[in-house]
C-alpha cells in the first residue's frame, strides 16, 4: 500500500529527493487488490482508526529515521534543507558572517566594482554591462599586477564575460539589491551605501551569499543540464562540509556523497559516449558547488584552485564555513 497525507508530515523521497507528504490513506491507497480494499473498507469505524494509526505512527517512524543515502539525516531533515526558507521558526541559521569574509573572492571582487562607482557613477554598455575599463580596474585591483598579466596572456579583458566571476559578481550584486542601473548608469544603492560607509563587509557577504544561493541561476552558462537540485540542496552541501571539511579530503568524496543521496539526477543527464551519466552529473556538482560556490564565497579552499585547469583537486573548509551557517545539533 502507498501512504500519503493524514496530518501534515513533509518528507524527501530517499530515491528521486522528491518531496512528498504522508497522506490519508483511505482516500490514496494505490496498490490493493480489489478484495483486499473491499476487506479494509468493510471494517468498523474502530478497526479503520487503528489501522490508520498503526500506519500513520510507521510512516512518521520511517520519514523522521536517518538514512545513509541521506548521510544519516532523516527524509523529514532533508525535506527542510531543500525547502529552506528564512522563517524564524527555520531550525538552519546564518548569524552575521565575520568581517574575515572580506577575504572571499565574491567579496573582493564586488568591493572592486564599488570603490570605482562611488568615485562617479559608472556608463552601462549597450547591453547594460559593466564597461571594459572598469572592468579591467576592477580586475587589476583583485589579482595584483602578476596574476593579472598572467590572465591577460591568455585573453585580453575587453568585456564583462571576459572574466566570469566579475561578471557573476555584477549580476548577483544586482540581484542583492546593492548595485543599480537608472537606465544609463551603474549606482549604488543606498543601502550599499550605507554599509559601505559603516564598513560593514559581513552584511554585504550575507546579502551576496543569500542572493547567490536563492536569486542566481547556478547553471548559467555552463552547458551542462539544468541539474537544478544541485542548486536546491545548497544547504546539504555546506553541512557536508562542515561534516567533513575539517579533514582535507578529495573533490570525489563530496561528489559521491552528492550523487548517493540524489542518485535518480543522473537520468537527467544526456547519454555520451565517452563518460557515465553520473560523471556528467559529478562534474555539473564540481563546477557549481564545489568551485563556484565554495570557492568563490571563501567557504572552501582548494588545491589547487580553480585558475589551474583541473577538475582534480582537494577541499578543506576554510573557518568561514563553520561561521556562516548554523544547523541543529541533531544533524551532526
Amino acid at each position: 500500500m502507498c501512504v500519503a497525507r493524514h496530518g501534515n508530515i513533509d518528507y524527501c523521497c530517499p530515491k528521486c529527493g522528491d518531496n512528498g507528504t504522508i497522506s490519508g490513506w483511505r482516500e490514496t491507497a494505490i496498490g490493493c487488490h480489489a478484495h483486499e480494499q473491499a476487506f479494509i473498507e468493510n471494517l468498523p469505524k474502530a478497526k479503520l482508526d487503528q489501522l490508520e494509526a498503526m500506519i500513520e505512527r510507521s510512516a512518521r517512524e520511517f520519514i523522521e529515521r536517518g538514512i545513509d543515502g541521506f548521510d544519516g539525516l532523516s527524509p523529514a531533515q532533508m525535506k527542510m534543507l531543500l525547502d529552506f526558507s528564512r522563517r524564524k521558526s527555520s531550525p538552519v541559521r546564518f548569524p552575521v558572517a565575520p568581517v574575515s569574509a572580506v577575504r572571499a573572492p565574491v567579496v573582493a571582487l564586488f568591493l572592486g566594482i564599488a570603490e570605482i562607482i562611488k568615485r562617479q557613477p559608472c556608463k552601462a554598455t549597450a547591453t547594460g554591462k559593466l564597461p571594459r575599463a572598469l572592468c579591467r580596474e576592477a580586475a587589476l585591483s583583485v589579482l595584483g599586477q602578476e596574476k593579472y598579466d598572467e590572465k591577460i596572456s591568455i585573453g585580453n579583458i575587453n568585456r564583462e564575460e571576459d572574466y566570469f566571476d566579475l561578471h557573476t559578481t555584477r549580476i548577483v550584486a544586482e540581484h542583492a539589491g546593492l548595485l543599480l542601473t537608472d537606465g544609463k548608469f551603474f549606482i549604488l544603492s543606498p543601502t550599499c551605501r550605507y554599509l559601505l560607509e559603516r564598513n560593514d563587509v559581513a552584511d554585504i557577504y550575507c546579502r551576496l551569499l543569500d542572493a547567490y544561493a536563492t536569486a542566481f541561476d547556478w547553471g548559467y552558462r555552463d552547458r551542462y543540464e539544468d541539474f537544478t537540485m544541485i542548486q536546491r540542496s545548497f544547504l546539504f552541501s555546506l553541512l557536508l562540509l562542515q561534516r567533513y571539511g575539517g579533514q582535507t579530503r578529495q573533490v570525489s568524496f563530496y561528489e559521491n556523497a552528492f550523487l548517493h543521496a540524489f542518485p535518480n539526477l543522473s537520468n537527467e543527464a544526456r547519454p555520451v559516449s565517452y563518460k557515465t551519466q553520473e560523471e556528467t552529473v559529478k562534474g555539473a556538482y564540481n563546477l557549481r558547488t564545489i568551485r563556484r560556490f565554495f570557492e568563490f564565497f571563501g567557504l572552501a579552499v582548494l588545491n589547487p584552485a580553480s585558475d589551474v585547469f583541473s577538475k582534480l583537486c582537494d577541499v578543506t573548509a576554510s573557518p568561514l564555513a563553520f561561521e556562516v551557517v548554523r544547523f541543529p545539533d541533531s544533524m551532526f
